[in-house]
């Protein structure tokens, strides 16, 4: 008997790497044994022991009719009620299982527990073997879980978003700040100008000041310099009178 991982979902088998979908046909097994509480965990040594030798029996069984297809058989748990042993007999991913398939294995099965050949794991000979093929359900065709190479993308693309997500936030300040220093720099350049437009104002206004004070101070000393020469003349004139008169 090849070893088979067991997956958490009977449609399932482990190949080596993952658990992949697989057609399975359920086969349940009533033990006359008394049912154990530990019976229920999977990594418990009862369960591998009572699980190994109820799949070496059945296997013993079924590989020999070369069902077309056949890949080996799975313990999926066992339940209370003495015990009973819910079994998935499992081929090849891609078989397509027959009625005749179906039928083959359950006439098997039920002629090695008349042989008593199953003798060692206590089921009596009255035992009535159904064989079913399971009914698919959302429960059955959900994944087991996000494979290895799942995480590590999903990691990545959280890595590749965080980093850009941060470049974003980076670019956003520079250009925010390159927006703040532009106006802030428009606005020096702006109350400079309006200071130089005041002081040359100013400037201007002292000029024209000083222009209007030398103007009036010409036009004085030009007034007075016309007065006292028109008082000069006046007394020469006189002057020249009374020289005459004499």
């Amino acid at each position: 008997m090849n070893p088979i991982c067991v997956c958490m979902t009977r449609s399932k088998i482990y190949d080596g790497e993952k658990c992949v979908e697989t057609p399975t046909m359920n086969v349940q097994l009533k033990m006359d044994k008394p049912f154990v509480e530990r019976l229920k965990e999977k990594t418990s040594q009862e369960f591998i022991e009572l699980a190994r030798n109820v799949e070496e029996a059945i296997d013993s069984e079924l590989e020999p009719r070369n069902l077309p297809g056949y890949r080996g058989v799975s313990v999926i748990q066992f339940k209370n009620g003495s015990i009973i042993a819910e079994v998935a007999i499992q081929f090849h991913e891609g078989t397509e299982i027959q009625q005749s398939t179906k039928s083959v294995a359950q006439e098997t099965l039920q002629s090695a527990i008349g042989n008593g050949k199953f003798a060692s794991l206590n089921i009596s000979e009255d035992t009535l073997i159904e064989v079913t093929l399971p009914q698919r359900t959302n429960d059955t065709q959900k994944d087991e879980g996000i494979p290895a190479y799942g995480i590590v993308l999903i990691i990545l693309a959280i890595m590749v978003l965080g980093g850009g997500l941060i470049l974003y936030i980076k670019r956003r300040h520079r250009n925010r700040q390159s927006s703040y220093n532009y106006h802030s720099r428009r606005s020096t350049q702006s109350k400079r100008t309006a200071e130089n437009t005041a002081t040359k104002s100013e400037n201007s206004n002292d000029n024209n000041g000083f222009e209007m004070q030398t103007n009036q101070s010409r036009r004085s000393t030009q007034s007075k310099s016309t007065t006292e020469d028109t008082a000069t003349k006046s007394e020469n004139s006189n002057d020249n009178d009374g020289f005459e008169m004499t």
